[in-house]
Parts: C-alpha cells; structure tokens; sequence
C-alpha cells in the first residue's frame, strides 16, 4: 500500500493509521514521535558517532571507547540510549551501503546479529531488497527495482497492541508499508542498527528540523 505523506503532528499519525488499515482501536490515545540518541558505551569501535549521537558511520579506523560490558565487539552494530514502550513513531535516514535498523530488548545476552534471536527483530537493507529477520529466521523479503544507495524509513511501534511495522519513503514522497512484526513485547525495545560495509551511514531523523521524505 502507498499513501502520499501529508505533515507531521498527530493529524499525520492518525491518517497513517487509518490508511495502513490499523486498527482504529490505536487512535483512542496518541503516539508519540519518539527523540532518542546512540549510546557509546554499545557502539563497535569500527563505528563512529557523531557528536549529537544521531548519526552513526562505518569506519576502518577502530575508535577509542573505553571497555564496557555493553559494548557490542563481533558485529559493527549500536543501540540507543532510551528503551521505548507504548506507542512511538521514528525515522531513520541510510546511505552508503548494506544496513539494518532494528530494536531489540537490552540485556546481558549472547551477542548476535540483530534479528537472530529472539530477542530483536530487523529490517535489513541491501541490494537485494528488504528483508525481515525475528528469531534467526527470515520472515518476510521482497525485492526493490531500481536499488537506491540511501533513503528514509519509518518505524510505528505499538508495543502494547504487539505491533511493529516499518514503511519506505519513495522519492515521490509516498510511503510503502514494508512489513509489520506481531509479537507480544514484554520488555522496552531499544532502537538499534547494524551497519554492514564501511562508508555507511544511518542517522536518526530529527522530526521537528527534518523536511518532508528529505534527508537530513
């Protein structure tokens, strides 16, 4: 399904929604569009954060963070700071190369790929299109003709309702409905990415700054 993508506010999120063909139980209390920041202390250190810490890049040179036990070391991935629950909208700009963007519960677990346990579920991005990993299983992939090389995506989480569903900006400034996970989360989700070559790059929109299915 594609929709032209009206303006933020609670008006937007309503009509996203409805069109989405959501359940219109989900309108009888706001969702909020959500404002979080990368934590350091998860960061690989083959991943740079910008100073805002919105903004994450894969780089060759190894940064120096501090040892810490939350520190992802096998995979070049980052976790956000605030554990999200209820109902939160969020958009994340990518460029560069193969991404993910994922949540996941925060805790002391066997390191993993995000979507590989049961305990994250991710979108993956790449230039064979978009896939869905929850569990160490593939649940949804379709293909996208023509690749782009950056782009937005949007994330409506609903974690009381066990919904979350991401969606693709077109450069005609409509959204897809990508794929929506059903799960019953029992714990806050941190917003998370993996980022799979050197040279790319995820950023966390700033909804209040950000222009319209623009880039940052």
């Amino acid at each position: 399904m594609t929709f032209q993508f009206p303006k933020r506010g609670g008006i937007f999120l309503s009509e996203l929604l409805q069109l989405a063909s959501t359940s219109l139980s989900m309108l009888d209390s706001p969702i909020d569009s959500c404002e979080f920041f990368l934590d350091p202390n998860t960061a690989h250190r083959n991943l740079k954060l910008s100073k805002n810490k919105r903004k994450v890049t894969c780089v060759r040179e190894e940064q120096q963070y501090p040892d810490h036990e939350d520190r992802f070391t096998q995979w070049w991935q980052v976790l956000s700071c605030t554990g999200l629950r209820g109902r939160c909208y969020w958009e994340v700009d990518w460029s560069g190369g193969d991404v993910s963007i994922a949540v996941s519960y925060r805790g002391k677990r066997e390191e993993c790929w995000f979507g590989y346990n049961d305990q994250s579920w991710s979108l993956k991005i790449s230039s064979a299109g978009y896939s869905f990993y929850h569990n160490n299983r593939e649940t949804a992939s379709f293909s996208s003709s023509p690749f782009s090389r950056s782009g937005r995506v949007s994330v409506l989480l609903d974690s009381e309702a066990g919904s979350l569903s991401f969606y693709d900006f077109g450069s005609d400034g409509k959204l897809l409905h990508l794929h929506t996970f059903s799960c019953s989360f029992t714990e806050p989700l941190f917003p998370g990415f993996r980022l799979w070559t050197e040279g790319s790059t995820v950023s966390v929109v700033d909804l209040n700054r950000a222009p319209l299915g623009g880039s940052m």
